[in-house]
């Protein structure tokens, strides 16, 4: 087993999980084991093929029966909380980022982040998949496309679910911006944990990230690093902008 960021043999497991979680449940797998490489990357292994677990995003993962409650339901649930890690985040982003960008939200999820950015101004374009999904996206009066020649790109809390991170990035154009969850988390959280579930393939450190970034073709422009103490939670965050020698027209 290989690390993805620095290609060393993982040969130090952090986990074996004997049990599925819901996610493996509902989708009638199990067998994962999460791995440290000395680079400090975490990477989760399974003892399935990732494609039978992946077919979650599209039927179940966001449905009210596995989740206990509507799409609608969870995004006025967030949308009430004042201080909310996503009102955060817009903030931090607006004091980065120009209104006049173009904004295109891969891996939307219930529609906060984008929603938050369109009444602050900015032209945004949502993907996400699930047809449920799309339709509540397209509620919110968000627009919804597989493809978008947008200023920059946001993933937020997708990087850590994609079986090839540089492979993905690669794909994109212009100016990225990621948040996943900070390895840090493994130091202090349960590993029963949510955070540490069958969809989450990797957690990032700092110096990982970048290195996944700058292999992808992206020179990296800022970084943040924020724990939310009330939750227990790390988040790291990272943008960057296509280096010249790799701008191509990729959409």
């Amino acid at each position: 087993m290989k690390c993805i960021i620095c290609n060393s043999n993982m040969n130090t497991p952090i986990y074996e999980y004997k049990d599925p979680d819901k996610y493996e449940m509902s989708m009638g797998v199990k067998g994962r084991t999460w791995f440290k490489c000395e680079c400090g990357h975490y990477q989760q292994f399974h003892m399935y093929p990732l494609d039978s677990l992946t077919d979650i995003y599209d039927h179940i993962y966001r449905s009210t029966e596995f989740r206990g409650k509507t799409l609608k339901e969870s995004f006025d649930d967030i949308m009430s909380i004042t201080d909310s890690e996503n009102n955060q985040r817009v903030l931090f982003f607006c004091n980065i980022f120009p209104v006049k960008w173009k904004v295109w939200d891969i891996g939307a999820g219930i529609g906060v982040f984008p929603y938050k950015l369109q009444k602050e101004g900015y032209k945004v374009v949502c993907h996400e998949l699930g047809q449920n999904s799309i339709q509540h996206l397209k509620n919110l009066g968000l627009r919804v496309k597989d493809n978008y020649k947008a200023d920059i790109t946001t993933l937020i809390h997708v990087l850590e679910h994609i079986e090839d991170p540089v492979g993905f990035l690669s794909q994109l154009a212009g100016t990225v911006y990621i948040e996943v969850p900070d390895a840090e988390e493994f130091e202090y959280r349960d590993i029963l944990d949510d955070e540490f579930n069958s969809c989450h393939l990797h957690f990032f450190n700092e110096q990982g990230l970048r290195n996944v970034m700058n292999l992808a073709g992206f020179k990296v422009g800022g970084v943040k690093k924020i724990r939310y103490v009330d939750r227990d939670l790390a988040r790291l965050t990272m943008w960057g902008r296509e280096e010249e020698h790799n701008v191509t027209d990729k959409r």
